[in-house]
């Protein structure tokens, strides 16, 4: 199962675990891999809050932007200085500004 994983081959495998047995013994040899266990699950926890911050942060930024979006072509709309460019310039507007009549 890990020996592909990990690299490790079936005798190097069963050494590794003879090595464990041995140096602590049958009753706390468990008591390690339950705290292995526990490691690898906090790990993990800290992993998926990580991702998770990273993807609120992003929507927060997102919606952020678009809040400014939003602000920024209301108030372009609004402003009487800067009309549309898809409006048409009136009389008052050329009298104003001689530039605009046409030749």
């Amino acid at each position: 199962m890990f020996t592909g994983l990990l690299n490790v081959s079936e005798g190097e495998l069963l050494l590794i675990a003879l090595a464990a047995l041995l140096l602590f013994g049958s009753k706390g040899l468990p008591d390690l891999l339950r705290s292995f266990g526990r490691g690898i699950a906090q790990i993990r926890q800290a992993s998926e809050n990580v991702r998770y911050e990273i993807r609120r942060s992003m929507y927060e930024a997102e919606m952020e932007l678009q809040r400014r979006k939003f602000e920024i072509e209301k108030a372009v709309q609004s402003s009487p200085e800067n009309p549309c460019p898809n409006q048409i310039p009136t009389e008052s507007s050329n009298k104003e500004n001689p530039s605009n009549v046409p030749n």
